[in-house]
């Protein structure tokens, strides 16, 4: 069994018009608990909880506006498989869901959207040492 704490990023970047560039970042900051079911076998399972973000980033010239627009419970579930490379060394192939409850998307003190959640599923391989 592993314990830890794990942030998730999100982010898409488009062109709004000439010369604007605005970004979408969606995260999670969760503590997790990763559970190897068989002692043999080196795969995991992974659950956690903790709290899920949403900003906006918005860029022209030498200028830039953030703004955080909500947060809310989120929640990560996971597998992922340790292929050893050597005594302390894994690579270890993973597929995560995460999910942000957010609610309501404000700026600048207005509602844009109501209910707002957020789905991500990411695949990722990482080396790992132990």
């Amino acid at each position: 069994t592993r314990i830890g704490v794990e942030y998730d990023l999100w982010t898409k970047s488009e062109a709004v018009e000439t010369g604007v560039t605005g970004t979408v970042n969606l995260s999670n900051i969760v503590g997790t608990i990763a559970y190897y079911p068989a002692p043999t076998i080196p795969l995991y399972v992974k659950g956690g909880a903790g709290v899920a973000l949403i900003d906006t980033e918005f860029k022209a010239e030498n200028t830039s506006v953030s703004t955080d627009m909500g947060k809310g419970l989120g929640l990560i579930v996971g597998a992922g498989y340790d292929i050893r490379l050597g005594r302390n060394w894994s690579l270890t192939p993973a597929v995560d869901y995460w999910y942000g409850q957010i609610g309501d998307l404000k700026f600048a003190g207005e509602t844009l959207f109501t209910d707002w959640k957020q789905n991500v599923v990411d695949f990722t391989v990482s080396v790992t040492f132990r």
